[in-house]
């Protein structure tokens, strides 16, 4: 029996192997449902915050701790903590500064995505704040050096470079 692989489609993770953020969307032939792995070493993570158009997100902690600034309060998810947030809330993440993190991100916006065929993510309606750093940033040089390379980045994808 051939499986219908436009209603369904099997793809395997080594997570001992992921490190950072990564994005299997593509291998699954996701078309409205984004899926994200996050594994970070203690104290690792983002170096600006972000909010959504239209995707909703939900955090769930496998192992380890994180800290994660949501609309400017920090907050710690243990093990097993589940965290929604709606798509303006402007949030960052990393591990905790005790404990590394392996997270499952989930989000969800509807059929549509990517806008651009260039895009890392399924729903690309990200909308990065490179201004306001996260409270765990502790050289801001090096943090708005990163977001400056990030921003050019996402610049080229956006037009297709």
């Amino acid at each position: 029996m051939t499986a219908d692989t436009t209603s369904r489609s099997l793809h395997h993770v080594d997570f001992e192997s992921l490190t950072g953020l990564t994005l299997p969307w593509r291998q699954l032939g996701a078309e409205a449902c984004a899926l994200g792995w996050v594994r970070l070493e203690a104290g690792q993570g983002a170096t600006f915050q972000h909010t959504h158009e239209t995707q909703e997100e939900v955090y769930v902690v496998l192992e380890g701790a994180a800290e994660m600034v949501v609309d400017g309060d920090l907050l710690r998810l243990e093990r097993g903590d589940h965290l929604r947030l709606a798509p303006q809330v402007k949030r960052a993440l990393r591990a905790a500064a005790d404990s590394p993190l392996f997270m499952l991100v989930v989000g969800a916006a509807g059929r549509g995505w990517p806008r651009s065929a260039a895009s890392r993510t399924l729903i690309d309606d990200g909308e990065p704040d490179f201004e306001t750093l996260p409270p765990w940033i502790e050289d801001e040089a090096a943090a708005r050096a990163t977001n400056a390379a990030i921003a050019a980045r996402m610049g080229k994808a956006r037009r297709g470079e």
